[in-house]
């Protein structure tokens, strides 16, 4: 291209199994396009797998509050919560005075969120969340349709993909940077404090693979056109809350899962030598079943591994597939 020229759009493809993070020069546009070239420009796209049975997908900078009543076996005593990050450069966890846990992502890649329930004379209780903060969906185009000089309203298309492995319950735009005298007129929301962005959040089924329309209204009643002066609009997934752990005192960590190359699943967790464990598998994400491996785990050492064969062990996978570990109680 001839200097000071734009560039083409140009969009990461990941393969299945990996989510697009952001450009080797820390930029996320996807498609990205370069303005007013200077010189050669060189990037890389990278890209975080994302694991089949991935617990809980976030997507980089949502900002959640989830309730954890029911997360901790009742035993007639009014707990006292407390929650640490593994990583808090990839999530921040804290405990609202509402006893919910907020939690921030900040960064990209897994984490582990570790809540406590101190009790006055029952024994704690300890639940480890895990979790993977991926990228935004896929903008494949954004365009404004023609426009009557008359009119203060003016249109912004969107076409978006899910190119990541979990089903999203809805999405949310979030905008920022708006000239003076320019709303969102179809706003639905603000993004929850300290935040406060104008949003607008929709709610609907957005499963892996599948591409979206959306529409903002802009009402524009002074100088500025948000079609000559663009906001800057940041779109995320709208995932399923945090869903309660294993029964009991909550399940052991799982530390590692992978698919192998014929398929099967692998799965190692945290053990007690001589205690015996459950696997439980739900497919479809955050709405399916919890279905018991008909299988006891005794394990040898302070590390258990197991490999799903499939069927007739496990169902064959629908949707998004969890994994979660129970130690048996007597």
């Amino acid at each position: 291209m001839n200097e000071g020229a734009d560039g083409t759009p140009v969009t990461p493809s990941p393969e299945p199994g990996f989510s697009f993070v952001q450009w080797s020069d820390g930029s996320t546009d996807s498609p990205r396009t370069d303005t007013d070239v200077q010189e050669d420009i060189t990037v890389q796209a990278t890209f975080v797998a994302v694991p089949p049975g991935c617990g809980i997908l976030v997507t980089l900078g949502a900002l959640t509050e989830n309730d954890l009543s029911g997360v901790f076996a009742p035993n007639g005593e009014e707990p006292v919560y407390s929650a640490v990050s593994s990583d808090p450069l990839i999530m921040t966890a804290a405990i609202t005075a509402e006893d919910r846990l907020r939690t921030e992502a900040v960064g990209f890649g897994n984490v582990t969120i570790t809540v406590q329930a101190t009790y006055p004379t029952q024994p704690n209780q300890v639940v480890d969340f895990d979790i993977l903060v991926v990228g935004h969906p896929t903008t494949v185009s954004s365009a404004w349709p023609p426009h009557e000089l008359w009119n203060p309203r003016f249109t912004q298309e969107f076409t978006i993909r899910n190119d990541d492995l979990c089903d999203a319950i809805g999405i949310r735009l979030l905008f920022s940077d708006l000239a003076d005298g320019i709303v969102v007129e179809n706003q639905t929301a603000f993004a929850p404090a300290p935040d406060g962005r104008p949003a607008i959040e929709v709610a609907l089924d957005f499963a892996p693979g599948q591409t979206l329309d959306l529409t903002v209204i802009y009402l524009a009643t002074g100088a500025f056109r948000p079609d000559q002066h663009p906001p800057a609009v940041e779109i995320q997934y709208i995932l399923a809350d945090i869903p309660p752990a294993a029964e009991g005192e909550g399940g052991p960590n799982i530390d590692r899962i992978e698919v192998m190359p014929d398929g099967r699943v692998f799965l190692e967790f945290t053990s007690i030598p001589g205690k015996v464990y459950l696997i439980d598998v739900m497919n479809n994400f955050p709405t399916g079943t919890w279905q018991t491996v008909a299988l006891e785990l005794v394990a040898g050492s302070n590390r258990t591994q197991w490999i799903d064969h499939g069927a007739p062990a496990t169902p064959p996978v629908q949707g998004a597939r969890v994994y979660r570990v129970r130690m048996q109680t007597p």
